[in-house]
């Protein structure tokens, strides 16, 4: 029983924290759109990456509580390796870039700036000294008054939800090489295509193309891009540029 209730109380957690990050993105990102946007990679009202980025930043940094300084400046480092790595294998299994801080002063490959994990030691510290102990209390209370059917639930539908939203991925990720591939083969076209392609990241919700979570995936994240007709582009891109110079000399 012990286990059960240690384990109920860690999802319930998990999911105030990764609920608390889908409503800050969804305010931040609609407001900076000027409409709308519901935010976060699955369908729920829940950013995951949210909720493992905060139990890690508690349970391994906890510790530092005590000692203001030294916690802001472990929660940045662990924020950022955190955020970084993230971004690196969402790249590498679906051949698209989800977020970029490229145009942020003190970036990491565009992955992770200094701003942004200055912003993350600011919030991780207040959770740590301030949130955390509610959020204990708010899932002890669920857990005295409903067991661990809550936490069940929960997790239920987030699993189903993961489940859901990988296989509508896999389809975005087959429609991204069937491009490249065709790219690939008759680059000559290829600067017209890109710029079709871009748009219908931006528009092919209107489009009917895709099934409702594709699109949704395109609504939430509007400026992804794929890595993979980017770097298509750079290389034929550098191919007309010697095939210019050489033909400059020829002259």
């Amino acid at each position: 029983m012990i286990f059960v209730r240690s384990f109920s109380l860690l999802i319930t957690v998990f999911f105030l924290y990764s609920f608390v990050g889908w409503l800050w993105e969804s305010i931040y990102c609609s407001i900076k759109a000027k409409k709308f946007v519901t935010r976060g990679f699955l369908n729920g009202p829940y950013c995951p990456i949210y909720g493992f980025c905060m139990l890690t930043i508690v349970f391994l940094l906890s510790v530092f509580k005590y000692n203001i300084f030294i916690l802001f400046l472990a929660i940045v480092l662990v924020s950022s390796v955190f955020e970084y790595f993230t971004s690196y294998f969402l790249e590498k299994i679906f051949h698209a870039k989800w977020w970029s801080y490229d145009n942020e002063k003190f970036n990491l490959n565009g992955r992770v700036a200094l701003r942004i994990s200055l912003f993350w030691g600011i919030m991780g510290t207040f959770v740590i000294i301030f949130v955390q102990p509610s959020f204990d209390g708010i899932a002890s209370v669920i857990y005295e008054k409903f067991a661990f059917w809550p936490s069940l639930i929960i997790l239920t539908i987030m699993l189903a939800d993961s489940v859901y939203t990988l296989l509508g991925m896999v389809g975005l990720r087959h429609i991204i090489d069937h491009l490249y591939s065709r790219l690939n083969r008759k680059p000559v076209f290829l600067s017209d295509t890109i710029e079709f392609y871009e748009s219908m990241l931006n528009d092919i919700r209107k489009k009917g193309r895709l099934h409702y979570g594709e699109r949704r995936i395109l609504k939430s994240f509007s400026d992804i891009k794929s890595t993979r007709i980017k770097q298509l582009g750079t290389k034929v891109q550098l191919l007309l540029k010697a095939d210019k110079n050489q033909k400059t000399r020829l002259k």
